[in-house]
């Protein structure tokens, strides 16, 4: 089996799959892919409604597995990108937006990814939930657990424009750009297709963990760590996308209002920190920051101290250029 289409452009590389043969979509569906012994058999015929899509960035693995959690990954990261099978925008958004899809699922497995299931977020937000129930609803369509699985996946995913989706990667991205538009009734498709059966607790979902309670919005929200990020506030972006954010407390330390002792932290497009992982950075004068950060045209971050009652300068490897004792104006700061 070979996807429809392959489509480079810089800096992303894109695999599409549109399949009328139920053998191959089960193929691609099952995988690697977690709880595929689950999966409901496929009922005959072919069908038209099945595609899927995985976007790889500029280093993509030697194998590639295309199926409904690689097509939510793209499509959630990349949404405001995708028109259909074609992608399109700025490098730099690409190439945040590829870069973030292996957080979501690993590519070459078909499986959660990285971020996704650390223990940050696979205990503290409902992320996971909410998207192995959209990989769910999508499988339902794909292996036709009901004769009408297609038709429903496609009205709970109609926009408020009317226009319906017709197949399984337009109904996400009506999903992903939407995702706050009538929540319940794509979270309905659930039982519809996967009812709890007589006797059993759970339902014979190909992918666990599944939602409980219909969510808000359909949104696929991560939260990062690290890199001496402790009470961050006041973030600045640099031209390549990395985060810059105050730390007000050193990490590990009982932080209170009475003293701000923390540094500053830096994160990459992907939320991987890249300052240092307990101290972040220090130095230049900086004890306590978070009411101003700066990024000026050289990329170099200026950022003041909450009790230190200066203003402190770095470059962009995080070194600090100001003096040991900050830039203070003669104490007017404060």
């Amino acid at each position: 089996m070979r996807p429809s289409s392959w489509r480079r452009l810089k800096p992303v590389m894109m695999a599409g799959l549109h399949c009328t043969s139920v053998t191959q979509a089960q193929k691609a569906a099952s995988t690697l892919s977690p709880r595929a012994e689950n999966r409901p058999k496929v009922k005959g015929g072919d069908n038209p409604a099945i595609a899927f899509v995985a976007v790889l960035g500029r280093n993509p693995p030697a194998r590639v597995t295309i199926n409904e959690f690689t097509t939510v990954a793209s499509v959630w990261t990349n949404a405001q990108f995708l028109d259909g099978i074609a992608i399109k925008g700025n490098a730099l958004g690409l190439r945040i937006a590829a870069g973030n899809v292996p957080n979501f699922v690993d590519l070459e497995t078909g499986g959660f990814g990285r971020m996704i299931q650390d223990p940050l977020n696979s205990t503290q937000t409902p992320t996971m939930a909410n998207f192995a129930t959209l990989a769910n609803v999508l499988a339902g369509c794909v292996t036709r657990v009901k004769d009408d699985a297609c038709s429903s996946l496609f009205a709970a995913a109609t926009p408020p424009t009317g226009t319906a989706p017709t197949d399984t990667l337009t109904a996400a991205e009506s999903v992903a750009l939407n995702s706050a538009f009538k929540p319940g009734r794509l979270f309905a498709l659930l039982n519809a297709f996967y009812p709890v059966p007589e006797g059993k607790q759970l339902r014979a979902t190909p992918f666990l963990p599944y939602l409980s309670f219909a969510p808000s919005a359909w949104v696929l929200p991560l939260h990062f760590t690290g890199g001496g990020y402790s009470g961050g506030a006041k973030v600045m972006f640099d031209r390549e996308g990395n985060a810059w954010s105050g730390a007000n407390f050193i990490v590990g330390s009982q932080g209170k209002d009475a003293l701000w002792d923390g540094n500053m932290s830096e994160f990459a497009p992907d939320g991987r920190p890249l300052s240092p992982m307990t101290s972040g950075f220090a130095g230049g004068g900086l004890q306590g920051p978070g009411f101003g950060t700066a990024i000026d045209a050289n990329d170099r971050v200026w950022i003041d101290s909450t009790t230190g009652k200066t203003i402190s300068l770095f470059d962009h490897s995080g070194k600090p250029l100001s003096p040991p004792e900050g830039y203070n104006f003669g104490g007017q700061l404060g």
